[in-house]
């Protein structure tokens, strides 16, 4: 209601791009209001009185891992969860892209899954590959598909991680 006073230029951009009403797959509510509640907390909450959320977001981090600063976003089965990592990669790498020195944006993403099936199915984020939701969903335009295909994305599951024993040969 408030005009999405205090986002960037590009937000503002995606933001109409993916409201625009002659869209032939019109996206869900909540995959607008999951962008929206993020892009507020990074773009716009520090701007207008509302730096707690950042402060009890930072505290809650630095609680659970200190060196690992995160938001999480939570949505239902079947509401689009994967659209909308899609969206958020877009935001982050097109305002990075127009802003380098915008340090709360990023062009470099490492995405953990719970298990292969779901690391196989997460391809779609990878902007090169040949069914990626940016084109599938229309998440951004043609020339906006170009830049973020300069990204970086890793696509891993949580096995990556996990310590291994060396076995002497």
């Amino acid at each position: 209601h408030g005009g999405y006073t205090g986002i960037t230029k590009t937000t503002r951009q995606l933001l109409e791009y993916w409201q625009r009403p002659e869209r032939e797959r019109r996206l869900f509510f909540c995959q607008i209001e999951a962008m929206e509640t993020a892009i507020y907390i990074a773009e716009v909450a520090n701007k207008y009185g509302d730096s707690w959320i950042e402060n009890e977001l930072r505290t809650f981090n630095e609680d659970a891992n200190p060196l690992l600063y995160r938001i999480a976003i939570k949505m239902a089965t079947g509401s689009g969860k994967t659209v909308v990592m899609a969206m958020l990669i877009a935001w982050q790498v097109l305002n990075k892209k127009a802003n380098t020195q915008d340090a709360r944006f990023t062009d470099a993403f490492l995405v953990v899954t719970p298990g292969i099936t779901i690391k196989d199915r997460l391809r779609v984020l990878l902007p090169n590959d040949p069914n990626n939701l940016y084109r599938a969903m229309d998440i951004v335009s043609t020339d906006w598909l170009t830049l973020l295909q300069e990204t970086k994305i890793i696509i891993t599951n949580f096995h990556a991680f996990q310590l291994r024993e060396k076995i002497a040969a």
